[in-house]
Parts: structure tokens; sequence; C-alpha cells
């Protein structure tokens, strides 16, 4: 197990990110990964001197998460991408792109989250073998 990580509850996640706000930690960024079950797991990482601690939770398709936006305001647009992109159901966003932040009008619907098809093109209707 990797020492840095803390596993928590979705809804522990903002609390605990209060307290590394003010022990003086620095946010560094938020990622995301679906998984095979629908879950996304959320990743938030911080640094401070240097050691960076990373907080991760497991949220259901359809589970709203807190922003943390309004502790550290440059998470909106972390939490807009993957708001966009995986379909997870970020609420109370300091700043709200309607779902417009990365995906342009007419674009897939949360293209990283479940349900993405994946083409295998060297499969029959893909790529040509020549």
């Amino acid at each position: 197990m990797i020492e840095n990580l803390e596993v928590l509850e979705p809804a522990a996640v903002h609390d605990r990110v209060h307290e590394i706000a003010d022990d003086g930690y620095r946010y560094v960024t938020i990622t995301s990964c679906s998984n095979d079950d629908g879950s996304f797991d959320l990743f938030y990482s911080f640094d401070k001197e240097y050691k960076l601690v990373t907080l991760k939770t497991t949220v259901g398709h359809d589970e709203p998460v807190e922003s943390i936006s309004n502790i550290y305001l440059a998470a909106a647009f972390a939490e807009n991408e993957i708001d966009e992109l995986f379909g997870v159901n970020i609420t109370g966003k300091a700043i709200d792109y309607g779902g417009h932040f990365i995906l342009a009008q007419g674009a897939p619907e949360s293209p990283f989250g479940k349900g993405v098809i994946i083409v295998d093109k060297n499969k029959e209707g893909g790529k040509n073998d020549k």
C-alpha cells in the first residue's frame, strides 16, 4: 500500500480536504478513473514541503460527491473536466461550465464513463487489412 494514500468514504472527503488546507498543503490536482462496475475512483493530491498526500474515494455511477472548489478554487477546473469526461456528479462547484468546459456542443456525453464503446479496428467493420 502506498504510504501517502488515504482511502475515504465520499462523504468524508470535503472535511478531510478542509483539514489538509488548514495544515498548509497546496492543491495539486484531482484525477479519476472508471471501474468495471460503473463506479469511479477519485484521487485528490496535495503537497506540502515536497510531501505528496493523496486522498482516494470511490463513488457510484450516480452518487454525488461534494466539490472542494470552495476550499481550493483551482479544483473547479479538474472537477468540471471529471464531471464532463467521466459523468461523475460533482455538486456545488464554485465555477460550473455546464458540461462545456472541454466538450463541444454535440460531443459524446461522458466519453470516459460507463457505457463507453471501444472499437477494435482489427475486427470486422474496422480497419481494412491489406
